[in-house]
Formats: C-alpha cells, structure tokens, sequence
C-alpha cells in the first residue's frame, strides 16, 4: 500500500476509537508509558476454533487503577458498580 493510502489517528487521552481492522492494521509505536488497547471481535458459534479466540493470557498485570482494572475485568467484587452506572443515556 502506498504511504500516501496510510492514515494515522492521534487521540488525546481517554479517546475511544472504534475501527474495522480487518485489513492491515500496524499500531504506532508507544513514545510514554502504557497504551491500553480493547480489541472486540465477534465470532460465529459454528467457528471450530472460538475457544482460542476468547482465551486470556496469563500474562497480564492488574492495573493500579480500580476503574481500570474492572473495565478489563480484572476489578475485585467490593466497589464493583452495577451495568450501566455511570453512563449518560442520550
């Protein structure tokens, strides 16, 4: 592809982007700290290998961050809100 095909999105912090990716997709390179990045992907149930798609490794950390760490579903049960508080309706 072509550089000038490319496109480049810059966010400011607490950006959501929400992108189709199925085509080539190369993430920026991280110039300060953690990038935190949520990929969704819907499968159809009569995909043989699902499972492998939905497995976490066990590598990841705990953020420091509650907020944070319940958003990935790593949070602990004290504190937890319930769906949707929080949310503006619009």
């Amino acid at each position: 592809m072509p550089r000038s095909d490319w496109a480049t999105a810059t966010g400011r912090k607490g950006d959501v982007w929400l992108v189709d990716t199925r085509g080539y997709h190369k993430g920026g390179h991280v110039a300060e700290k953690d990038r935190l990045a949520y990929n969704a992907m819907w499968v159809s149930a009569a995909c043989r290998h699902r499972t492998e798609y939905f497995t976490r490794p066990g590598t990841l950390h705990r953020p420091p961050d509650p907020k944070l760490a319940f958003a990935i579903g790593q949070g602990g049960g004290a504190g937890r809100e319930p769906a949707g508080a929080g949310m503006q309706g619009g």
